[in-house]
């Protein structure tokens, strides 16, 4: 589902268990110009489904788990010198996207979060944020502009404003 600058890719593979598809969340790096090799990412014991949804160009992963008891989590996978390790974010819903500096979006339908240095803020908290009509935030840019789609099912741009109140 995403590409880094360095060619790696993540995403999800699906497996049929009995009459249920259950998705197992992937990573590839290319060797020699060729996708050959698959690795699946951990994820918890309790997982049935899981998808790597986006990546940046340090291999970190963003993407969502379900566990057995119907739960949707967020979590994202750090890249380490043994494959990836996974980290659980501790939040209902899908971490939709990353930046080059691990800021992450993501969300559920009912609330939106960035998590930036290991902290979860959520975005309808954010001065401006509910007035503009966004509910679910899909990407963030490398300057941290965040890609949301609003209650029309408009896609809207949510540009930060700097602590001096300043527009980038």
């Amino acid at each position: 589902l995403d590409m880094n600058d360095r060619g790696e890719s993540c995403g999800f593979v699906d497996i049929l268990v009995g009459k249920t598809t259950n998705r197992l969340p992937c990573f590839w790096q290319p060797e020699a110009t060729q996708y050959e090799t698959v690795v699946i990412l951990p994820v918890p014991d309790s997982t049935i489904s899981a998808s790597a949804l986006a990546m940046n160009n340090r291999g970190v992963i963003v993407g969502y788990y379900n566990t057995v008891e119907g739960t949707t989590l967020a979590c994202k996978w750090e890249p380490s010198d043994r494959g990836h390790s996974f980290v659980d974010l501790k939040t209902s819903g899908v971490a939709r996207g990353i930046n080059v500096i691990d800021q992450i979006v993501g969300g559920s339908d009912k609330s939106s979060y960035v998590w930036q240095c290991g902290e979860r803020h959520d975005l309808s908290a954010v001065n401006g944020f509910s007035e503009s009509g966004a509910l679910r935030v899909l990407a963030i840019g490398y300057l941290g502009d965040i890609l949301a789609t609003g209650v029309d099912g408009q896609k809207q741009l949510l540009t930060p404003v700097t602590a001096l109140g300043l527009n980038r």
